[in-house]
C-alpha cells in the first residue's frame, strides 16, 4: 500500500489510532428492531470453536467493542445495514449483528438458517477512508458490489449514499 517505510508508519499509526474510517455492508436475514443504532459490548473468543462470544459486561479476556449500523435498504433475500465499527476485533460485526437477532445471511456459524453459497457471508468491506499520509489529502477507496443475486436492487441506493456523500 506504501512505497516508503515512512509512509507505512503514517498509516499503520492511522490504523491503531482509529483514524481510519472503515464501513461494511451486510445483508442480515431479520431486521434489527432499531433501524439505526449504536451497539456497545464486551467480546471474548471461544478458542475451541473459534468464534467470538458476546458479553454485556466486561468479564476476563474481554474487550470492548463498538459499531454503529443503520438500516439502509431491502431485498427478497434480507435487510441491507450500512456497518460502521469504531473497533475492529474478532468477527465483531457477524458476532454483534448475531447477538441482536440479526445474523448475517449464510453466516451459519454466528445463526444464519439460509445459505447463500459455499463458504460465503453477505458481509462486504465497502469503503475506506483516510488522510494520505504524504499529501494530507483525503482519500476514500470504493469496492464494488459482487455479481451476485443477493446484493441486487441495492446498487442505486449505494450510488445515492455516495453522491450525497461528496
Amino acid at each position: 500500500f506504501a512505497k516508503r517505510k515512512s509512509t507505512l508508519r503514517k498509516i499503520n499509526e492511522h490504523f491503531r489510532n482509529r483514524a481510519v474510517k472503515k464501513t461494511y455492508l451486510a445483508i442480515v436475514e431479520s431486521a434489527p428492531v432499531e433501524a439505526k443504532a449504536t451497539l456497545v459490548n464486551f467480546l471474548s473468543k471461544d478458542r475451541a470453536t473459534r468464534k467470538g462470544i458476546v458479553n454485556t459486561t466486561k468479564i476476563k479476556g474481554s474487550v470492548e467493542c463498538t459499531l454503529s449500523y443503520e438500516v439502509i435498504g431491502e431485498n427478497k433475500f434480507g435487510h441491507l445495514l450500512e456497518v460502521k465499527p469504531i473497533t475492529g476485533k474478532f468477527h465483531q460485526i457477524r458476532v454483534q449483528l448475531a447477538n441482536i437477532g440479526c445474523p448475517i445471511l449464510g453466516d451459519a456459524k454466528y445463526g444464519a438458517t439460509k445459505n447463500i453459497s459455499p463458504n460465503a457471508v453477505a458481509l462486504h468491506a465497502w469503503k475506506l477512508a483516510f488522510i494520505n499520509p504524504t499529501t494530507e489529502t483525503a482519500i476514500e477507496l470504493i469496492a464494488p458490489l459482487q455479481k451476485n443475486d443477493w446484493w441486487k436492487g441495492f446498487e442505486e441506493i449505494l450510488a445515492e449514499k455516495i453522491k450525497k456523500s461528496k
